[in-house]
């Protein structure tokens, strides 16, 4: 997880400063707009969600009485 953080911070930080050889060098736009992180959470708590499930069976079949 910390990882991803980790990207997610990089990526800002690439994405809001210009990085010139030249102090007064001009800044070409490459048309780089930064992706909403909307679907990234939909994703990830789909996987959440699917990993919860396969544990919840696990115990199920491990132990059917706790349920």
């Amino acid at each position: 997880m910390s990882d991803f953080i980790a990207l997610t911070l990089t990526r800002t930080t690439q994405g809001s400063l210009a990085q010139s050889a030249l102090p007064n060098a001009a800044v070409v736009d490459d048309g780089f707009r930064a992706r909403p992180a909307r679907p990234v959470r939909r994703s990830l708590a789909a996987t959440l969600r699917a990993a919860a499930r396969v544990e919840h069976r696990w115990a199920e079949r491990i132990d059917p009485a706790c349920a």
